[in-house]
């Protein structure tokens, strides 16, 4: 008995997952499936998708911290008052 009830609910399962045709649900049962997937990451209930160039971009700063290859927070906010001024009013 058990193992019957088991294949109906992989059937149902198997039947609901077919029928879904919403990206970010597709989205949402992947992650539960494989949650150490790097290609999605959940903010505030939505899933972000990170594509190669803005991963790559993420991975360059990290390794700039890594590497020293930074400035203070006081320094770059002046560097960015004398190119942007009218945004410090």
């Amino acid at each position: 008995m058990e193992a019957q009830n088991i294949y109906t609910k992989k059937m149902a399962l198997f039947s609901y997952i077919a029928s879904v045709e919403d990206d970010s649900m597709i989205d949402k049962l992947l992650q539960l499936i494989n949650p150490s997937d790097n290609t999605t990451k959940k903010k505030n209930d939505a899933t972000i998708k990170l594509s190669a160039a803005q991963k790559s971009a993420i991975d360059k700063g990290l390794k700039d911290i890594e590497d020293g290859n930074i400035i203070p927070y006081k320094q770059a906010r002046e560097e960015l008052k004398k190119r942007m001024p009218t945004y410090f009013k």
